[in-house]
C-alpha cells in the first residue's frame, strides 16, 4: 500500500466516526467572519471540504461552489453527496487540477494534515486555482485509532514564511481564537499578486 492509499484508508475510517464529522471550520469562518471574504463572490472552492457543508451554504447563496477532499466519497455528508455528486471531487490536494481558477478558496484545518514535504506542492495548487484564499491552520495534535492526523505541527512564523514561499502574493496573518486552543490556531488571508 502506498502513502496515498494509506492516507485514504486512515481518513475513510476517521470520517466514519460521528465525532469527527461535527465540526466544519470553513463554514464557521463563512458564518462568523464575513469580513474575510469579498462582498460579492461568484465562484468558490473548499479545499479539503470534509463534510461539504460549506459548499452547500455557498450554493444556497447562488455561488458556483465545489469541494475537493482526499476521500470525498467518505467525508461529504451522505445526503448531500447523493443529491449533488457533481459538486465534489476526490483528490489529494497536491494532485488537484480543476482546470480553472476560482475567485475564493477556503482551506480550513487542512494544511496540518499534509506531510511537511508535501505542503509546498499543495500551496502551489492553491495558488494555481484561486485568486484569493482563507487558510486556517491548527497547531495541536489530533489522532484517530492511534494514528496522527496532524503530522505538520509548526509555529505561526513557520506557516507565514511557508505560505509566502508557496503562494507568493500577499499573506496576511489575522487574529483568531478557538475556544480551549488559545494561540494554537492560525488564520491567514492570501491574495494573488496582481497580474
Amino acid at each position: 500500500m502506498d502513502v496515498m492509499d494509506a492516507q485514504a484508508a486512515l481518513y475513510t475510517a476517521a470520517w466514519a466516526d460521528p465525532a469527527y464529522r461535527r465540526a466544519c471550520h470553513g463554514l464557521t469562518l463563512w458564518r462568523t467572519r464575513p469580513a474575510l471574504f469579498p462582498e460579492r463572490i461568484t465562484s468558490a472552492i473548499d479545499l479539503g471540504c470534509g463534510t461539504g457543508r460549506l459548499v452547500a451554504a455557498w450554493r444556497a447563496e447562488n455561488i458556483e461552489a465545489y469541494g475537493v477532499d482526499l476521500v470525498a466519497e467518505a467525508s461529504v455528508d451522505p445526503t448531500l453527496r447523493i443529491a449533488h455528486p457533481e459538486w465534489f471531487t476526490s483528490s489529494a490536494l497536491e494532485d488537484f487540477e480543476p482546470g480553472r481558477r476560482y475567485e475564493v478558496g477556503v482551506c480550513a484545518d487542512v494544511l496540518e494534515h499534509i506531510a511537511e514535504d508535501r505542503v509546498l506542492a499543495v500551496l502551489h495548487r492553491i495558488r494555481a486555482c484561486c485568486q484569493m484564499a482563507v487558510l486556517l491552520v491548527a497547531n495541536y495534535p489530533s489522532a484517530h485509532a492511534g494514528q496522527s492526523l496532524h503530522p505538520t505541527l509548526k509555529t505561526d512564523y513557520w506557516w507565514r514564511t511557508t505560505l509566502w514561499a508557496g503562494l507568493g502574493g500577499i499573506v496576511t496573518p489575522l487574529q483568531y481564537e478557538r475556544p480551549g486552543r488559545a494561540g494554537q490556531v492560525y488564520l491567514y488571508q492570501w491574495h494573488a499578486a496582481s497580474a
